[in-house]
């Protein structure tokens, strides 16, 4: 369907679709807006749907295709990739209040440059939510590199 063009529900819910994402489905807001405006099912999926339908959109008229975007968010061992975790108590404490901000602008600005005009980054960025901060630890502790050492309290702590 063109982006210019009204879609109907019908069009808009016809056949299947992907979101493609890296488990970033337990989102906070879209959890908190189902219970604060006691959604359907069915009514969410429509929400779900017409979000899609306009960031799609958006991309369209950024040039960017949507559908491009599945391979660099799905992990791949060939590729070099990293995570970055930060304790948000002690980043607040350098930012103001945005915690990891003064952190993520200092690397950010030293990641590769897009290559003839294409990206050659995908960022995900957010705090630790609902997991058990015991199983957080354990995890960080087989594959975290430490620049000090660091004890999981809260996940929601670290970012």
């Amino acid at each position: 369907m063109a982006a210019d063009s009204p879609t109907t529900w019908d069009e808009l819910l016809a056949g299947p679709f992907n979101i493609h994402s890296v488990t970033t489905h337990n989102n906070l807001l879209l959890d908190a807006m189902r219970k604060r405006f006691n959604l359907t099912d069915g009514t969410f999926h429509r929400m779900m749907r017409t979000g899609h339908l306009h960031l799609s959109r958006t991309l369209d008229n950024l040039g960017i295709a949507y559908s491009g975007l599945a391979k660099a968010l799905m992990p791949d061992h060939r590729r070099r990739e990293i995570a970055l975790l930060f304790d948000s108590k002690v980043a607040s404490q350098r930012s103001n209040g945005f915690y990891a901000r003064d952190v993520a602008e200092a690397w950010i600005s030293g990641l590769p440059r897009p290559k003839n005009g294409v990206p050659v980054n995908s960022l995900l960025h957010g705090d630790l939510l609902h997991a058990p901060a015991d199983k957080v630890q354990a995890a960080m502790e087989k594959n975290v590199v430490y620049h000090r050492p660091f004890r999981v309290t809260h996940t929601e702590l670290v970012y």
